[in-house]
């Protein structure tokens, strides 16, 4: 294409004289975007930071730097096509023009000069320059057009390969050597035959070959042994013709099927698999078409939603065996899964009392709803389990924990009244009475009272946590050190052989429940007792931390088992070992333990070793939420 003025094309004018640059400007700006500059230096400035101009008109005179050095400096970056200079100049000898066109300049066009000249010189420039720029963008099109061949040459996941009259391979693609490890020449001029393909598949390539020969095309599926195992191809043979229509080689494109053949192989054991399981867990399967009302059941679903086999499905035929409630609640349930709620997501459980075979069943329906790019609903799937089996058991579980729950706490309440009048009766006879056998006797029975009275607190305790909302806490401001000093002064009463010892720095005020907290304390130091051998050291600790207080039990002794502590704050468990004593519990202290210090907002842990011992570890935030009760499942 011829470049003309009418074209716009960028022009950089370089002149200390404003009058004359401007004068260029005049000549130039017809048909390019002209800009000044006065020196040298705000050209290089420039330059540096703005796409290249179409050509720069130079003068040789300029201050600091002059035109000469200028464009010098230029060219050491810039060849002349890739950026032209016209360096104007007043000077007009020979050698001059040569020591111009010496510094790199293209042209030059002597002062005075006449407008259309100059105009005519640029025009030249940026013809030679454009003319450049396409050349260069057509080379780096050649090249990447070769790249990109390249590249999809030796990408290519097929294998082709060009055959000629006899069989021969002419041309091999360098994929083959991916896949068996020998480079493309080494099958150049060899036949099948010649490169080891198996017998049995030689007939039905040659075959193929020799119809593609023939002008037809053929196909072909053959199996080979390669680097990776035993691959699977799809062979299309195609005939290439000369410019007179005749056949003068075979085309070969091997596609590798492999991962198809593989992954159609893991649907069909996925697929059984599949129906495996839906028959283990006899769940059915449904599928219906929101636009078209078309649903479709497989056997076990038709049963279970109490369809009849030979009346064609339709949508509502699912709500006609529920009950009124069921009915519309299922309904209303569809619907919104129709319309994009959660997801599409559906998941339902009613009762099918109109069964086809006269069975009242439950069901569990699990569905999604699947949509188009309008948003509109397009398919409905799931499946549909029979859950009859399990709301049964969950229902007779449910009456015995209710049955259990209630009977602790009738006991409970029935326990604690005739308890408190035997502990009171035995305490004001203790003061009447002063003959040693008699206040022995009276201790007994004291003890005895005691004890049953702890079992009767636990289980309304428990009782509470159960069926009554969670133990409650009333925190208020207390000192908790001296709570456990308390606790361990009663302890050592009971258990004067016992050496109790508390490692208590300082004070440790917070907001806690201490009645609570002494229950605790109580609950964690029987247990430290019970389990520890004879003579030796039950040690409580404390520790303050910015967050909260952490206390230590540690007791020495055999170390819990491991397959007891996933369940150690489970109600009624025990520990199997523990030191002589009398059964003082039912297992529920180290439940109730944990219940109060969850319901502070703190949670206990344990630690237990042959050689270290057990040490329980509570942690106690300084501030308990508010008259925070505890959700009875934790």
């Amino acid at each position: 294409m011829t470049l003309t003025l009418s074209e716009r094309f960028t022009a950089w004018v370089v002149d200390d004289s404003p009058m004359e640059a401007e004068a260029v400007q005049r000549v130039l700006e017809a048909s390019g975007d002209v800009e000044i500059f006065l020196d040298g230096a705000t050209l290089l400035e420039r330059i540096s930071l703005a796409p290249l101009p179409d050509v720069i008109v130079l003068d040789w005179m300029l201050p600091g730097s002059s035109g000469l050095e200028i464009c010098s400096f230029l060219r050491l970056r810039w060849d002349e096509a890739e950026l032209p200079i016209l360096l104007l100049t007043a000077r007009g000898a020979k050698a001059d023009v040569v020591e111009g066109l010496s510094a790199g300049a293209n042209d030059y066009v002597s002062k005075p000069y006449a407008p259309e000249e100059l105009a005519a010189r640029v025009s030249v420039l940026v013809r030679l320059r454009r003319a450049h720029l396409r050349a260069l963008r057509a080379e780096s099109e050649v090249r990447q057009r070769e790249t990109d061949y390249r590249r999809l040459t030796d990408n290519l996941p097929d294998v082709v390969s060009r055959i000629d009259h006899q069989h021969r391979h002419l041309y091999v693609s360098p994929s083959v050597t991916r896949l068996w490890g020998l480079p493309a020449e080494h099958y150049l001029g060899k036949t099948t035959v010649e490169l080891g393909m198996p017998a049995n598949q030689v007939a039905a390539w040659n075959a193929a070959v020799d119809a593609a020969l023939r002008g037809r095309e053929a196909s072909m599926h053959f199996d080979l042994s390669s680097r990776g195992g035993l691959r699977h191809f799809h062979s299309r043979v195609v005939p290439e013709r000369d410019e007179e229509g005749n056949v003068v080689s075979v085309l070969c494109i091997a596609r590798d099927m492999t991962s198809q053949v593989r992954a159609e192989q893991a649907l069909r054991e996925s697929e059984e698999r599949l129906r495996l399981a839906l028959e283990v867990g006899k769940i059915g399967t449904w599928d219906s078409d929101p636009r078209t009302l078309e649903l479709t059941c497989d056997a076990r679903a038709t049963v279970l939603f109490g369809l009849k086999p030979e009346r064609k499905a339709h949508p509502d035929h699912l709500y006609e065996p529920l009950s009124p409630e069921d009915r519309e609640r299922v309904r209303a349930e569809v619907d919104k899964a129709l319309v994009g709620e959660n997801g599409g997501l559906f998941a339902s459980e009613y009762r099918t009392p109109l069964a086809a075979d006269g069975i009242e069943r439950w069901v569990s329906v699990q569905g999604r709803v699947f949509f188009d790019g309008q948003g509109q609903a397009v398919r409905f799937l799931g499946t549909v389990r029979d859950i009859s089996e399990g709301r049964r058991q969950e229902e007779e579980a449910r009456q015995m924990a209710e049955f259990q729950e209630k009977l602790v706490a009738i006991v409970g309440h029935d326990l604690r009244n005739p308890l408190s009048a035997i502990q009171v009766s035995a305490a004001l006879l203790a003061r009447k009475l002063g003959e040693p056998s008699l206040l022995r006797k009276l201790h007994v029975i004291s003890t005895a009272a005691d004890r049953a009275g702890h079992i009767t607190r636990d289980l309304l305790d428990l009782t509470q946590a159960r069926l009554g909302g969670g133990i409650p806490v009333r925190p208020q401001p207390c000192e908790l050190h001296a709570v456990i000093r308390e606790v361990a002064e009663e302890h050592h009463a009971a258990h004067p052989e016992r050496d109790i010892r508390l490692d208590l720095a300082g004070t440790a005020e917070g907001v806690w429940d201490p009645e609570r907290l002494a229950q605790v304390v109580a609950n964690l130091l029987s247990n430290a007792l019970n389990y520890s051998p004879p003579g030796t050291p039950v040690e409580i600790s404390s520790q303050r931390h910015e967050e909260e207080l952490v206390l230590r039990f540690h007791n020495q002794g055999p170390p819990i088992p491991e397959e007891m502590r996933s369940r150690l704050f489970a109600p009624f468990k025990r520990r199997p070992e523990r030191s002589a004593g009398p059964r003082d519990g039912l297992g529920l202290g180290l439940y109730i333990a944990e219940r109060i210090v969850s319901a502070h907002g703190g949670h206990i842990g344990v630690d237990s070793t042959e050689l270290q011992g057990t040490t329980f570890f509570v942690h106690l935030p300084w501030r308990s939420p508010a008259m925070l009760v505890l959700d009875p499942e934790g």
